[in-house]
């Protein structure tokens, strides 16, 4: 038995391998203009998996409808030159309109000046190789189904690329980019929405508008091997994520944008291993979002690293943010946010965590070298530090204003004035072994509300191990 089916299993393979051969065999190159006046004429005339090559150095003006077609390639005569133009009527009609078609190859070509570059509509697996997609009405391509390769879509009136698919079913609709560029495109690099793609080394850089939208029932992953994906330079952010679940995993470099590096509105955003630096805005901001950060890089942006806003929900694991024009990690207006597994948040202007009105726990993390406080409460915050290091702070260790904090084992030591400060009618709590020591001033001072030691020591402090002011009570 098992042999016969082995047997019958090569000989399966031997047949189909005659037939690919004999395809391949079979296949033609189709010369514009040599053996046909128009790439249209040529398609009407070509077999399953003909080449149809269009002189070098030529401008063909037309808009080209393929309908029904399959196995077909259309390309430049030269690789890396992309000197054969494919120019369309600029705001009437696409330059490449695609209909019902599957396994079309473009390559080598400039495509430009039509209302959209590549339109494909109920198609299939529309490969873009070592093309240049530009100076298009409307988005460079259009549609599904597309892999990109050594691409560069530029200088588009909307969207570089803009995918739409079934929210019923985003499998539908499939778009991978491999080293390619999305750049200069007035509306942002790509919109993709209820569809999925695949990203490995491309660069989304210099888009007017954010440098992916990512809407709906979508997933994105970053396939980044040798080269990382980069998105820089755009003018309102690196990442929009609205009503949509996106993970950002790998390599991918998030650097430099105007606006916010990722932002997230209602939406589920992962962000792992990734580096996000130097934005205008802050590095990540959820809104009325949940997701999880872990082991990235959060540095240097002008405004916070991290904004958790409006009641979001948000872990920070085994993360580092430093370096912020402002404070590390904002959690305001209702959110909550867990900052744990050895998370650094240090060197910050401002604060390193600041909690308003909010609730937030760390836990095994650190806040040192901030510019006002490891850690500032305000406005009805409660916060939990459960052994965490609050250490040499350029002020205060831990802020707490008009708020309440306990500190749960753990240390806040030589912070430059006072462990923990008590003001505006706030409690905190040090307990189960925590340390304040070693302190400019005083290792709590309690201003204005209540401050208490439960199993816990506060020496070696400049002045005070705690002390009460009038309005305060210890």
């Amino acid at each position: 038995m098992h042999s016969r089916r082995r047997s019958g299993g090569v000989g399966w393979a031997l047949f189909l391998l005659v037939v690919i051969l004999s395809v391949a065999a079979g296949a033609d190159e189709i010369h514009v203009p040599d053996d046909y006046n128009t790439i249209e004429d040529a398609i009407k005339h070509a077999d399953w998996g003909d080449t149809i090559v269009v002189d070098d150095q030529r401008t063909i003006r037309d808009t080209i409808v393929i309908r029904s077609e399959r196995r077909l390639t259309i390309e430049g005569e030269f690789r890396f030159r992309r000197n054969t133009v494919i120019q369309g009527q600029r705001d009437t009609q696409p330059v490449f309109s695609l209909q019902n078609c599957s396994d079309i190859t473009f390559r080598n070509l400039t495509v430009q000046s039509g209302s959209v570059g590549i339109s494909a509509v109920n198609c299939q697996n529309i490969r873009i190789e070592e093309c240049l997609i530009q100076k298009n009405e409307g988005p460079g391509l259009l549609g599904y189904d597309f892999i990109l390769e050594d691409t560069t879509v530029t200088d588009n009136d909307t969207w570089g690329i803009e995918l739409i698919g079934d929210p019923s079913d985003p499998t539908k609709a499939e778009i991978e980019l491999i080293n390619s560029f999305v750049t200069f495109n007035r509306g942002g690099g790509m919109k993709i929405e209820d569809a999925i793609a695949t990203i490995e080394g491309t660069e989304f850089t210099d888009n007017r508008g954010y440098g992916i939208v990512v809407d709906g029932n979508t997933q994105v992953e970053f396939t980044d091997d040798y080269v990382p994906t980069v998105i820089s330079r755009n003018k309102d952010g690196g990442v929009l994520v609205r009503d949509a679940t996106f993970t950002l995993q790998g390599t991918a470099q998030i650097q430099n944008n105007l606006g916010v590096g990722i932002e997230a509105e209602r939406a589920n955003l992962t962000v792992i291993g990734a580096t996000i630096s130097g934005h205008q805005g802050a590095g990540i901001l959820y809104r009325e979002s949940q997701g999880s950060v872990v082991s990235s890089f959060i540095t240097d942006n002008p405004g916070a690293g991290i904004v958790i806003d409006e009641q979001s929900v948000v872990t920070v694991s085994s993360t580092s943010v430093t370096g912020q024009g402002g404070d590390g990690v904002q959690v305001l207006n209702g959110a909550t946010a867990t900052i744990d597994d050895g998370s650094s948040l240090s060197n910050n202007t401002l604060a390193g965590l600041l909690l308003d009105a909010t609730t937030a726990t760390m836990a095994d993390s650190t806040a040192g070298g901030n510019g006002v406080a490891g850690v500032r409460l305000i406005n009805s915050a409660v916060g939990t530090l459960q052994s965490a290091t609050i250490d040499q702070n350029l002020l205060d260790g831990v802020l707490v204003d008009a708020s309440t904090v306990t500190m749960d084992g753990g240390t806040c030591s030589e912070n430059v004035r006072h462990g923990i400060y008590v003001i505006n009618e706030s409690t905190a709590t040090a307990q189960n072994g925590a340390v304040l020591s070693g302190n400019g001033v005083d290792g709590m001072l309690v201003e204005s509300g209540i401050g208490r030691l439960q199993d816990a020591s506060a020496e070696e402090n400049s002045q005070d191990g705690v002390r009460v002011l009038e309005s305060g009570t210890g």
